[in-house]
């Protein structure tokens, strides 16, 4: 499974420009050279408890590719302590590699709970964040592979489609990203239905490769639908009115034959400065079509607003649309953007640390993502930020634990990972210049 993006890397006649992470956190991004391979086994095997040794030992099996040896040398560190939180991350980064996500999670969670150093605790977020979409993207893929061996799709197991926004203004679309997260949560809000996360039934939309427009098809929906093992999707568009905006959503239940068989149209109307308000009736109007008879808890909880401020739910619309899309560090300007203008406006925090954790998780490997750069820009180009991490290896390799600092961070002046990162400019002449 690779789902790596590589978007934007093009070298355009007159300019390029680069972007890398500047130096790997001391736990996380330790190196240990092939070559203290023979040496390092020779002294597991001569003192099997040689808590270094067998660490560094582990980390050098995972940086050669060697997943499965890395794990069960790492393994006996854990067993003998279940609080050593650089062999846990160690152990868990080989579990990922081997695609162990359960058993991965487990031991980020469990390094988490113990505490640590700021440094490891962004980095453990980080990996939890990328564990949850590639455990996300894992189940999608494995249910279009076995699509014709589901189970039957649960009647309390509700999915919402991302809202339809085709002919509506630009500068409205993210609204209906907003929209769509904000009635997720609102029909998550009682334990007679199970709502799918938002970025779930993204993703499985985007592996089924499904447009706006076969969206709002019920027999879309029906498909999705059993995928998803959901017994009810809700497909839903926004739209401009001649009094501001327009909501329409409907329940489409999922049945064993192709199709799906949709409900009655419900919508909403108002101006635009009423969009909070059309929300909330339309999440009451869907929990009467599912049948379902709110408690007075129930209702209160659903009609609390999350934030009243629109410029703040426009920002968060816009940080889930370059989620969708990928663009973590995009994502995190527009959350943060979200959270300054409303600290109350809970799910965008939320969503800030989830942008956070996907934005540190792809850029923790820096000699990756430099190679990435060195392939576009061709081999006479080396950043700086190689140059130093190769000339300074051997000096890595003499740091007797990777809870010491790293050389790379001593050389550079800089603490694990930052979204700025170094930027090469290269600035070709155009010929005859």
């Amino acid at each position: 499974m690779n789902r790596n993006r590589r978007t934007g890397w093009s070298i355009p006649a007159k300019i390029a420009v680069v972007t890398l992470g500047a130096a790997a956190c001391a736990t996380g991004g330790m190196r240990v050279p092939a070559a203290e391979i023979p040496s390092l086994e020779t002294q597991v095997r001569t003192d099997p408890a040689n808590r270094d040794a067998r660490l560094r030992l582990g980390i050098a099996y995972r940086g050669q590719g060697r997943a499965t040896e890395a794990a069960s040398t790492l393994d006996p560190l854990v067993a003998r302590d279940s609080t050593d939180a650089a062999a846990l991350f160690h152990l868990a980064l080989a579990y990922e590699d081997l695609q162990r996500w359960a058993d991965a999670r487990m031991l980020h969670e469990k390094n988490r709970a113990g505490g640590g150093s700021a440094r490891l605790g962004r980095q453990v977020e980080a990996r939890l964040a990328s564990l949850r979409r590639w455990e996300l993207q894992e189940a999608a893929d494995a249910a279009v592979q076995n699509e014709g061996n589901l189970p039957a799709p649960e009647a309390r197991t509700v999915g919402v489609f991302p809202f339809l926004t085709t002919g509506l203004n630009e500068d409205l679309r993210p609204y209906a990203h907003a929209i769509t997260a904000l009635l997720t949560t609102d029909l998550a809000q009682t334990g007679r239905l199970r709502v799918l996360e938002r970025a779930h039934m993204q993703i499985l939309l985007d592996e089924i490769r499904m447009n706006e427009t076969q969206r709002m098809d019920p027999a879309t929906a029906a498909r999705a639908g059993r995928l998803l093992s959901a017994g009810r999707i809700v497909q839903g568009r926004m739209d401009q009115t001649t009094g501001g905006i327009g909501l329409t959503a409907l329940v489409v239940s999922v049945d064993a034959g192709p199709g799906g068989t949709p409900g009655r149209a419900l919508g909403q109307d108002g101006a635009l400065n009423q969009l909070f308000e059309l929300e909330k009736q339309l999440a009451l109007s869907l929990y009467a079509e599912l049948g379902v008879q709110l408690t007075v808890a129930e209702r209160e909880r659903i009609t609390t607003r999350q934030t009243e401020n629109l410029q703040a739910l426009l920002a968060f619309g816009y940080g889930l649309e370059a989620m969708d899309a990928g663009q973590y560090a995009e994502a995190v300007q527009h959350f943060e953007r979200a959270a300054q203008l409303d600290p109350q406006f809970e799910e965008a925090r939320e969503e800030l640390e989830t942008a956070r954790g996907l934005e540190t998780g792809r850029v923790t490997n820096t000699t990756l993502a430099a190679r990435i750069a060195m392939e576009e820009l061709g081999a006479g180009a080396q950043p700086p930020t190689v140059v130093v991490q190769d000339r300074f290896a051997e000096i890595e390799a003499i740091i007797p634990s990777p809870q010491h600092r790293d050389a790379v961070t001593e050389m550079l002046g800089v603490e694990g990972l930052t979204r700025g990162g170094l930027i090469v400019i290269i600035v070709r002449r155009p010929a005859g210049t």
